[in-house]
């Protein structure tokens, strides 16, 4: 049974429709007078409506130059009634916004009209635009050689895999091809097709996947990358953080200027500086006192300058104020090219 309460499109005021849209309308006579504007149209023109109505299009809106422009183009629409117009903007922040408008010619009784309704196009030429860009890059990527040591695969629609190079074949096929686990991933990709990446480990092996979306018809390309032995690095790295973490020797690493980066609790209990105190520091500026040795000092600074592996004993202060010596044991960290990066700083207290 159908609601008699409820309203039909035909019982709905024409100007409420019009209002409501989220194009911007407006009606002109003949003459380029404005008749009607809708809220879009204000919002656009930054103009009150009764500011708006009653003036030449012209005078507030930069479609056309002027009245003979106007002039030119109501003629223009007599022969061939509709007509669309693309044009551009720059809005007062720079940026670049298209618009596309369609006019047409209504004649009533002895009198003309002009509706014209306008669409910003510029986000659907943006979106336009990184899609071709995405494109382009997913020809490139099927351009590679079927050697590329990484793996490569290209999904249908449907999931299906429509290709795979030989990197893929070896690795990540039967993962996607054959285990549910990786025909549930394709699946949930395909239905948010966006671009995603991730980690992902099979068998012993972990990989960095990024999956690109082609288009709508063809489906998505997975390029992916082994990165296992960069995974075992950074276990070991881990490894070892957490022995300097635990020792009981103090550990102090700097930078290539000399600048604390990080200690361990070791070094924060014997001397008393927190690392959120010293961080950015040199060690110098805080531990060493009126007791310390010159010979120590230029022993300590010399051997930084040599880039390579050396031992001194040094006596400096806590924040307390508290003498104890160290045995300070320092073996900079260089780069390929023989560059400092970074210097470690075991000190036995």
């Amino acid at each position: 049974m159908s609601n008699p309460n409820k309203i039909s499109i035909e019982d709905l005021p024409l100007s409420v429709l019009l209002e409501n849209t989220l194009d911007r309308i407006c009606i002109l006579s003949q003459d380029g007078e404005y008749l009607f504007v809708n809220k879009k149209e204000c919002e656009y023109l930054g103009s009150h409506k009764d500011d708006i109505l009653n003036k030449g299009i012209w005078i507030i809106n930069a479609l056309f130059e002027n009245k003979k422009d106007w002039t030119k183009t109501i003629s223009k629409l007599r022969e061939i009634i509709n007509q669309t117009i693309i044009y551009s903007e720059t809005d007062s922040y720079g940026n670049i916004l298209e618009f596309k408008s369609k006019l047409q010619l209504i004649k009533y009784n002895f009198d003309e009209f002009v509706i014209i309704t306008t669409k910003n196009i510029a986000t659907k030429r943006n979106l336009e635009s990184r899609l071709d860009e995405q494109s382009i890059k997913i020809n490139e990527l099927a351009q590679l050689p079927e050697e590329d040591p990484n793996p490569i695969l290209k999904f249908s629609k449907a999931g299906k895999i429509n290709y795979c190079n030989r990197a893929g074949k070896f690795t990540l096929y039967n993962f996607f091809k054959n285990s549910e686990n990786g025909k549930r991933k394709i699946k949930e990709i395909l239905e948010n097709f966006l671009k995603y990446e991730e980690e992902i480990k099979i068998n012993d092996s972990f990989y960095s996947t990024s999956y690109i979306p082609v288009n709508s018809q063809d489906g998505i390309v997975l390029y992916a990358k082994n990165i296992t032995k960069l995974k075992k690095i950074e276990a070991d790295l881990e490894k070892v953080s957490i022995v300097a973490r635990q020792t009981s020797n103090g550990v102090v690493i700097t930078n290539p200027e000399g600048k604390i980066e990080w200690v361990n609790n070791s070094f924060e209990n014997v001397s008393g500086y927190k690392l959120e105190e010293i961080i950015g520091k040199k060690p110098s500026k805080f531990l060493q006192g009126e007791d310390t040795s010159i010979d120590s000092i230029n022993k300590f600074k010399n051997g930084l300058l040599s880039k390579v592996h050396f031992n001194v004993e040094i006596l400096n202060y806590s924040k307390q104020g508290k003498k104890y010596w160290c045995s300070c044991d320092i073996t900079p960290i260089l780069d390929k090219n023989g560059k400092v990066k970074n210097s470690s700083l075991y000190k036995q207290i």
